[in-house]
């Protein structure tokens, strides 16, 4: 019985710390993404892609929320394509995103 909630104990700070980090990081990505990614969409030219890259990362909830799900790989496919149409250089960030969010 001590041993099962010791190790219940555990578990939560374990997870709460994972947690935490995984929201800083997401937070400090989100913001970095706002400013170059979500204010720059009038590089796009096409108004429907536009319209996609705000609602990606028009704000930094938003941007966390499509960060959550590239880091579930549920829509990272279509999100890292369009952005690295215009700015190349985030070629490299989606996929290393992914590895060290999965870390976490």
């Amino acid at each position: 019985h001590t041993v099962a909630i010791n190790f219940a104990r555990a578990l939560a700070g374990v997870m709460t710390g994972a947690f935490l980090l995984l929201f800083v990081v997401d937070y400090i990505v989100a913001v970095a993404l706002v400013r170059f990614v979500g204010h720059q969409s009038q590089q796009w030219d096409d108004v429907e892609t536009r319209l996609k890259i705000e609602g990606w990362f028009g704000t930094i909830p938003r941007a966390m929320y499509t960060l959550f799900q590239v880091m579930t790989l549920t829509n990272w496919v279509e999100v890292s394509e369009t952005i690295e149409s215009k700015i190349p250089i985030l070629i490299l960030f989606f996929p290393v995103y992914v590895i060290v969010s999965s870390w976490t």
